[in-house]
């Protein structure tokens, strides 16, 4: 799948509490938002790899091929009027690594054979102050665009999630998302202590 051909939209948008679409970079507040969630403490004690400079959160804020930023944006009727169509959190899709797929294999946590397969490990940010139940609408709303893409495209995809065994809140949303949690394991190889190992299938 070619995240840069995918169309975002509000098909799913009925009933959610949100709305998602591409992050606009060339948009001075949105990027001013995305840098107030790449620094927020919170943020950084649960996400590795925050952009340190503008033009590394620009980067980031593009699709390419295989990664995607998607915004989470303020919907009417569910924010105060000044946060409509404003920037509330994002949600980035990134090619899972081989190795970690590998040891998920290994372990027998996850089955099968990814041939042919699109794994694409998710993680999400929330704007410090965001309502209530905003992420998890988002997030829905993705998964149904991605599986309608899937059935397009006649693909098979696995969305993967790893969160610290502290972090209630993304178990929360995960679990509201529809992921599954299938056990633990560390993120990276000798890491300090597992996280809790979630995945959806599209398929």
């Amino acid at each position: 799948m070619d995240f840069t051909k995918l169309g975002i939209g509000n098909d799913f948008a009925e009933g959610e509490k949100s709305l998602v679409r591409r992050i606009r970079f060339d948009d001075m507040e949105e990027m001013r938002r995305m840098r107030i969630i790449e620094d927020d403490p919170g943020v950084a004690e649960f996400v590795e790899d925050l952009q340190a400079t503008e033009e590394e959160l620009v980067r980031f804020a593009k699709s390419s091929e295989n990664n995607l930023c998607v915004g989470v944006v303020g919907k009417e009727g569910c924010v105060p009027q000044e946060e409509v169509d404003k920037l509330q959190g994002w949600i980035y899709f990134s090619p899972d690594e081989e190795e970690r797929l590998f040891r998920l294999k290994e372990t027998g946590l996850l089955g099968g054979s990814f041939d042919g397969t699109v794994v694409s490990e998710i993680s999400y940010a929330k704007y410090p102050g965001a309502s209530s139940g905003q992420m998890s609408s988002g997030l829905r709303q993705m998964i149904k665009i991605l599986k309608r893409k899937c059935g397009d495209l006649a693909e098979q995809m696995i969305l993967t999630a790893y969160t610290d065994t502290r972090n209630e809140n993304s178990s929360r949303l995960l679990t509201a998302a529809g992921f599954q949690k299938i056990g633990k394991l560390d993120y990276h190889v000798g890491a300090e202590r597992p996280d809790d190992v979630w995945i959806l299938r599209l398929y």
